[in-house]
């Protein structure tokens, strides 16, 4: 689930305690442990799918009920503990329908984001608390930035990031900048660039203002990889946005091309299951020919070529 020793601490040892006080908490971690199970017993995978199946129904059904009214601030860690383990249900798409590939995984995505940028509303005034606890390696393990931490060429060379990123990332403004953001929109229709407008709509610049932040993350973390660092892109992205990429808005597929980079950087987590290679795939597949140009570079770092 995690690198450091001390965020594992809080997987191995933490949410269960929690688990024994609320049963939900408890669920969840029995679902995750029959889908780790499915994962590295496939002969026995649909034993292991349907308990995890079984123990998350059982554990949603209490959580639903208690996020539905204002979480209690008294009792605000065990509903973190769960909702923690939500994204990583979504993540394993393919390993509960007993398959190879992701099905839609452009739309998967989009459930991926819907459900972290959920799960950060709900949360959002228990979050600064959260150093105060046993959970704080889940949040410590993931921001590293300080202001002692200048970027520069040196930092990102000792990271797992591509040595252009920087620059891609200045080109993805640019692009932003110059694109015709229509008021309406139809499926896989390209809007030319222009030079007669104020600048990328306030969605936009958001994801592309995360997406330095997300990769900021990375660049201070080494070799020293969090799947958070690469989920939390998910945190301000918007309705609007999401929308975008279920209709294949060109604009909003360049944005989701280049988070593959990252995506495929945490290929060695069991609950990613190739997302960034196959996530990517179909972006290729469904974005519009006048826009494949902004396709090359996630391409090279994605699939090598």
């Amino acid at each position: 689930m995690t690198e450091r020793e001390d965020a594992r601490h809080v997987w191995r040892v933490v949410f269960p305690m929690e688990g024994y006080s609320n049963r939900y908490v408890m669920h969840g971690v029995l679902a995750i442990a029959g889908l780790h199970k499915a994962y590295l017993y496939p002969t026995q995978k649909v034993k292991y799918v349907k308990a995890a199946a079984h123990h998350l129904a059982v554990g949603l059904k209490e959580f639903r009920e208690l996020v539905a009214s204002p979480v209690d601030p008294e009792n605000w860690q065990p509903v973190f503990c769960f909702a923690s383990m939500i994204s990583v249900h979504l993540s394993v798409v393919p390993i509960r329908l007993g398959v190879d590939h992701w099905p839609d995984p452009i739309y998967n995505m989009v459930e991926i984001f819907a459900s972290i940028r959920g799960f950060q509303e709900i949360m959002q005034s228990f979050l600064k608390s959260l150093r105060k606890t046993q959970l704080a390696p889940l949040v410590n393990s993931i921001f590293r930035e300080d202001e002692m931490l200048i970027p520069s060429p040196a930092v990102v060379s000792q990271s797992l990031l591509p040595s252009d990123i920087w620059d891609q990332i200045s080109s993805l403004q640019h692009f932003l900048d110059e694109y015709q953001f229509p008021e309406t929109h139809t499926i896989n229709s390209p809007a030319p660039p222009t030079q007669d407008h104020s600048g990328p709509p306030k969605d936009y610049q958001i994801a592309l203002d995360f997406l330095k932040i997300s990769t900021r993350q990375i660049e201070l973390a080494g070799p020293h990889l969090e799947t958070g660092m690469v989920y939390m892109w998910a945190y301000p992205l918007t309705k609007r946005y999401h929308d975008d990429l279920k209709s294949y808005q060109p604009v909003a597929l360049v944005l989701l091309a280049h988070y593959c980079v990252l995506l495929k950087l945490i290929d060695k987590f069991w609950y990613v299951n190739d997302m960034g290679r196959q996530l990517l795939g179909d972006i290729e597949k469904n974005m519009h020919p006048g826009f494949r140009e902004w396709l090359v570079w996630p391409r090279r770092w994605v699939f090598g070529k």
